[in-house]
């Protein structure tokens, strides 16, 4: 689905889209003791995913108005009840609302959609900042990173142009102890794929170039291409020098 917000002809409040869907599906399944920080690229989408966790009766803290930001940060870091305390904490990833905030409360980072930025610094730095919010000394629990993406849309374009990996990264927790190829010497550009078993997985470039390597991720030599419908080569025509 490429627009988040519902279609007019859905019944009330029953579905989103695939996307947001999944995200509801996502927060629904945290462990009652687990808290999630919600990365939105903008607040229009901000204003959109408000709306998709009240219809779910999805407890959040958001950060879209400014005023109340930090009184709304700082409550979501007092309550350490499990019962009672509000699940998500919504945070515009393009904000500085949230910089150098310790949330080691919250151990689920979601991404609702790549962060497209013209500079390769720029989003290396969003996406380590904002980790870094959950990720950090204190952190008592294992910290789970979701990135959402719809294929066949520019989200998949974004991906594959700005997350550099030396490492695969996988949608299924059940794959993680599988046989992987070495890590690449640098991080490098990155392919959505599917594997033949069906699971998506981000994989640097070059692993798609090895017939040994694409054998270990159990891809054919050909994989299906995820980007989107429309030709976007004109967004990424020129690679970072500041890589």
């Amino acid at each position: 689905m490429t627009n988040l917000s519902p279609n007019e002809n859905e019944a009330a409040g029953q579905t989103f889209g695939k996307k947001l869907s999944a995200i509801v599906r996502l927060v629904s399944k945290m462990s009652v003791a687990d808290q999630g920080i919600l990365f939105a690229p903008n607040e229009e989408t901000i204003t959109i995913i408000e709306d998709v966790l009240d219809r779910h009766k999805i407890s959040y803290y958001s950060t879209r108005n400014r005023r109340t930001a930090p009184k709304a940060i700082e409550s979501f870091k007092a309550n350490k009840k499990p019962g009672s305390q509000k699940k998500l904490l919504i945070l515009n990833l393009g904000s500085e609302s949230a910089a150098g905030v310790n949330l080691t409360n919250a151990n689920h980072v979601i991404f609702v959609s790549p962060f497209h930025t013209k500079k390769q610094y720029n989003y290396d730095s969003a996406m380590a900042q904002a980790i870094a919010r959950s990720r950090r000394f204190g952190q008592k629990k294992t910290v789970h990173i979701y990135h959402v993406v719809a294929l066949r849309t520019i989200d998949v374009d974004i991906l594959e142009h700005h997350h550099k990996r030396c490492e695969a990264m996988i949608s299924a927790p059940s794959q993680s102890d599988r046989m992987w190829p070495e890590l690449c010497m640098k991080k490098e550009k990155t392919r959505l794929v599917k594997e033949k078993q069906g699971e998506m997985m981000l994989v640097p470039c070059s692993w798609l170039e090895d017939e040994q390597k694409r054998d270990l991720i159990d891809v054919g030599n050909a994989p299906e291409r995820f980007t989107s419908l429309i030709n976007l080569s004109v967004t990424f025509d020129q690679d970072d020098d500041d890589d």
